[in-house]
């Protein structure tokens, strides 16, 4: 009802409905931004592209930059490409040798193109240099490469004593963390694998995770535990 009055006032005020929709929508997003924060960022899209031209300008210029590499590499994987993104986290990686961050991107992206057992290993690397690198999402993509390397069709009834020691440490070291995405994350990968028991604990952790945050960090955690939510009513 609010909604509609505020509506119906710019629209009174600016002689036009569409430009009142318009304005009402702006409004909605500073609001959701500010407090909500269900919403994507719209203009996150516009911002890497930007960086990622200025980027690709550095490396040309300068090949040995370790840091443009890295900083190349990661956006590119954020956005999903990772074909493209895998020579430049591998010369980072090369490059940054005990650099936990460089070598925790360059393991996932060995994960995400198929290459499990060398993603492992550099993804285990990458923990030992700093246990807490990235918080926890390391471990996200441990569990998907050791899981998916059992083949498709046994992964509900895996019986390797090793792996499920492996698994309950990962999942372990996810909950010290409490972040929702993480979590989330981690019980998908685990959903997915068949594992329904540990994915669900996963999940009813990321739910308590939030309802126990502190109101700054529900805003930046609601869409995960939103997702998390309608995950379980699925389950």
């Amino acid at each position: 009802m609010r909604t509609f009055f505020l509506y119906w006032l710019l629209s009174a005020l600016l002689g036009n409905p569409i430009i009142a929709l318009i304005v009402l929508f702006l409004i909605y997003l500073m609001i959701d931004r500010r407090f909500i924060g269900l919403l994507p960022d719209f203009t996150r899209p516009f911002r890497q592209s930007s960086r990622l031209r200025r980027l690709r300008t550095e490396v040309e210029l300068n090949p040995a930059n370790a840091g443009a590499l890295l900083e190349l590499g990661m956006l590119l994987f954020d956005k999903g490409r990772y074909q493209e993104a895998l020579p430049f986290l591998e010369k980072a990686g090369k490059k940054l040798d005990d650099h936990a961050t460089a070598q925790f991107y360059l393991g996932a992206v060995y994960v995400r193109l198929g290459r499990l057992a060398e993603g492992r290993q550099i993804l285990e690397k990458a923990v030992a240099l700093r246990p807490n690198v990235q918080y926890g999402e390391p471990y996200i993509y441990l569990a998907e490469a050791a899981l998916h390397s059992q083949g498709k069709e046994d992964l509900a009834t895996i019986t390797d004593a090793s792996l499920q020691e492996k698994l309950e440490e990962w999942i372990e070291a996810v909950s010290r963390y409490g972040n929702v995405e993480i979590l989330y994350r981690m019980g998908r990968v685990l959903l997915e694998a068949g594992k329904r028991d540990e994915a669900g604990r996963l999940f009813n952790e990321a739910m308590a995770s939030y309802r126990q945050a502190p109101a700054f960090s529900k805003r930046t955690s609601r869409r995960w535990a939103l997702r998390t939510w309608w995950t379980l009513k699925q389950m």
